[in-house]
């Protein structure tokens, strides 16, 4: 019978993870958690350094993993999504698995997204969306990121109520070009946009283009997001009628993905 068993190597392997490769931490914690006495089995650094290879190596924890083992064992992983399943099959707390999913593997939780796939012999997909720009510098937050090593910190000041000059600019893309950009303005003036200004930018400005570009509106897909311009009674009516059942939209004939 083995002297160290599959419970001996879990508690190694973990604590290992879990004090950032200290060898002397994880024998002093293994002695204390499994009441080794002044005379009893002694665990080398060599032992320990073998069983953390031997998992990195085979994925598992039990002594004499074969490799037709570690491939039933592999294809087993495979179907398992949670850090709770890989848990119960190495036979770790959840915790240790994450800990060597983040620091040791360099793995990151990544959410399912579901979208809507284009694909090549598809009909025409064009999407589009309106953005302020305010002439004084302000930054609108959720439209522009900074990517730097360390957060820079940038601080923007803006009045609590912003009367300042902006321009509010459409532009719409698709696989056979740029549409815009069209500027939601009455004379020299920005204008909020609203279901009437939404509607007279498709009717005057959007529907033209496609004619002038001979886009057969029957193949093409509308796509837009959950803005009230967008959605209102009127502008959902103008749309469904250009673009009969090829609407992607919030309360469209496909919703608008998350």
């Amino acid at each position: 019978m083995e002297l160290w068993m599959t419970e001996h190597r879990s508690f190694v392997f973990e604590t290992f993870i879990q004090t950032r490769s200290s060898v002397v931490l994880t024998q002093c914690r293994f002695h204390t958690h499994f009441n080794v006495g002044q005379h009893g089995a002694i665990l080398s650094r060599n032992t320990i350094l073998k069983w953390v290879k031997s998992f990195r190596t085979t994925g598992s924890v039990r002594p004499g993993t074969t490799r037709g083992e570690l491939q039933k064992t592999s294809k087993e992983f495979d179907k398992l999504w949670r850090p709770a399943h890989v848990a119960h099959a190495l036979q770790m707390s959840e915790r240790s698995v994450c800990q060597i999913l983040h620091f040791d593997l360099h793995y990151h939780p990544y959410r399912v997204m579901v979208v809507q796939e284009v694909l090549r012999d598809d009909t025409v997909l064009i999407t589009s969306d309106e953005v302020h720009f305010h002439l004084t510098g302000s930054v609108n937050k959720q439209n522009f990121w900074y990517w730097s090593a360390n957060n820079p910190q940038e601080l923007h000041q803006r009045p609590l109520h912003c009367e300042c000059e902006r321009v509010t600019v459409w532009c719409r893309m698709a696989q056979f070009g740029i549409i815009g950009p069209y500027f939601f303005m009455e004379g020299r003036r920005t204008v909020t946009v609203n279901s009437q200004c939404y509607m007279a930018m498709l009717c005057k400005f959007l529907l033209p283009e496609l004619q002038r570009c001979r886009i057969d509106l029957t193949t093409v897909w509308f796509q837009q997001d959950g803005a009230t311009c967008h959605t209102s009674r009127e502008s959902m009516a103008l749309l469904r009628k250009h673009f009969p059942g090829h609407l992607i939209s919030k309360h469209g004939d496909v919703e608008w993905p998350p």
